[in-house]
């Protein structure tokens, strides 16, 4: 007859094993949700991609600057040019009603761009995209839906969504990373519980 400690062995082994088990698929999951998420659009051999998240300007800075996307990394959109501006207006998600931070803040007394572009200047467009009035003063700089006119105005406080534009490529790391930490994973169950 076993004793009482080899007798729970086996439960103890089972539970680790859901345990694990559980873990995995829980890893999976996540990593299958992150893929599903709506893919940037790419426009003039950039990608630009609508985040709703309510915050400050330098909350929207630090988030976009995190991100990255086949290979390019993430700042708040630059307007190089009327085109583009345009093309940011026309994103179908950016609603009537929304105001969404973009990449231009007050430095000094100058508005620049945030990836180094320089001084924020539209005196080459046709029409100034800038809201009667502004720049005010306020730090950051946001675009406006249709309801507010579909133009640039400086904003204090949050905003509920940020445009993102993916343009510099880096080495895109994450999906080595998957792979090998999803081999580790399972050379770990295979060690701990023997061939499965």
């Amino acid at each position: 007859m076993p004793c009482g400690y080899c007798k729970g062995r086996p439960v103890e082994n089972e539970r680790k094993k859901m345990k694990i088990s559980q873990w995995i698929i829980t890893v999976s999951v996540a990593t299958v949700c992150v893929a599903a998420q709506a893919a940037p659009v790419e426009w003039g051999g950039h990608y630009y991609e609508l985040i709703g998240s309510n915050g400050t300007w330098d909350q929207a800075k630090t988030a976009a600057e995190s991100l990255s996307y086949s290979g390019y990394i993430g700042h708040l959109a630059t307007l190089n040019s009327e085109a583009e501006f345009n093309f940011v207006k026309s994103m179908s998600a950016l609603g009537a009603w929304n105001i969404s931070w973009v990449g231009a803040h007050k430095v000094g007394s100058d508005y620049v761009w945030v990836n180094g572009e320089g001084t924020v200047d539209f005196s080459g467009w046709s029409t100034s995209p800038w809201a009667s009035g502004q720049p005010d003063g306020n730090v950051g700089v946001a675009i406006t839906g249709s309801g507010y006119g579909s133009n640039l105005r400086t904003q204090s406080g949050t905003c509920g969504e940020y445009m993102v534009e993916y343009g510099a490529a880096i080495p895109e790391p994450a999906s080595a990373l998957m792979i090998g930490l999803g081999g580790l994973l399972i050379a770990g169950y295979r060690r701990f519980f023997g061939r499965v």
